[in-house]
């Protein structure tokens, strides 16, 4: 099984510098790199089809799965009428 480290964006975000990624709230970034700089305050990913550097503390972490094989989700039970 193989994992996709992404994140979505709880804040919006303005880059000040040319390789930092544009995003609004609720949008997803593919984490490519974490903690760029050392410092814990950076990563690069990919937002849509663009490549770029993205502050942490504007995101939160999500794990993506790419298995097939996990079981279903059980449905609740049917009620009787």
């Amino acid at each position: 099984m193989s994992q996709v480290n992404m994140v979505v964006t709880v804040s919006a975000f303005v880059p000040e510098e040319e390789d930092e990624l544009l995003f609004d709230e609720g949008e997803f970034i593919e984490v490519l790199e974490r903690d760029v700089f050392g410092d814990g305050n950076w990563c690069r990913g990919r937002n849509k089809s663009k490549v770029g550097l993205f502050p942490s503390t504007h995101v939160r972490n999500l794990v993506v799965s790419d298995d097939l094989g996990s079981p279903p989700i059980s449905k609740s039970p049917q009620r009787n009428r």
